[in-house]
């Protein structure tokens, strides 16, 4: 959740004032499920997330309404998709996504 997060965030800004390493560059690289829109995101950065990892083709949220609009998503949420539901999923992020940050 954005509340553990923040919390794990918190954690590390503390430790590394308190290693003196504060100023030094540092990344956040996470996965959050949750983190599906364009605003999802930009609060993840607010919070100082520099990277996150998606998986567009386990996301219902990415996906929205795709069936309703005659894209195929069956087999979309098998452990193992297939290579062509991923590239569509993957293209669908980034036009709802990726393009507007």
């Amino acid at each position: 959740s954005y509340d553990e997060i923040r919390g794990y965030i918190d954690l590390l800004t503390s430790l590394r004032a308190e290693y003196g390493r504060e100023r030094e560059q540092f990344d956040i690289i996470l996965q959050c499920p949750e983190a599906v829109a364009v605003d999802d995101f930009k609060r993840l950065e607010d919070m100082g997330v520099t990277h996150c990892w998606v998986v567009p083709w386990h996301s219902p949220a990415v996906l929205g309404t795709a069936g309703d609009h005659g894209i195929d998503i069956t087999g979309m949420f098998d452990e193992h998709p297939p290579i062509e539901k991923k590239v569509e999923a993957i293209h669908r992020f980034g036009d709802s996504v990726i393009a507007k940050l």
